[in-house]
């Protein structure tokens, strides 16, 4: 089935398509949607293993060098 997307988003869907991976938009989203599942779990059980870490005594990372990673990870300059 097509799909209207925003000329931004038919762009890459067009780019991941082009790949010859899928084989139908119909797939690309379904990998989309269950890769975004994916990594809301896999930041779920990263906030739980956190918190018993921190109950149990284990200590964390200065919250400088947390921010400093997580702007690292997500591309922010570190003057935001």
């Amino acid at each position: 089935m097509k799909y209207e997307f925003p000329p931004e988003l038919r762009q890459l869907v067009d780019q991941h398509m082009s790949t010859g991976y899928y084989e139908s938009e119909d797939a690309l989203l379904a990998s989309a949607l269950s890769s975004l599942g994916s990594d809301e779990d896999d930041d779920l059980e990263a906030i739980r293993a956190g918190v018993e870490s921190f109950q149990r005594g284990v200590p964390g990372l200065p919250l400088e060098e947390a921010f400093a990673k997580l702007r690292a990870r997500h591309g922010i300059a570190d003057d935001v």
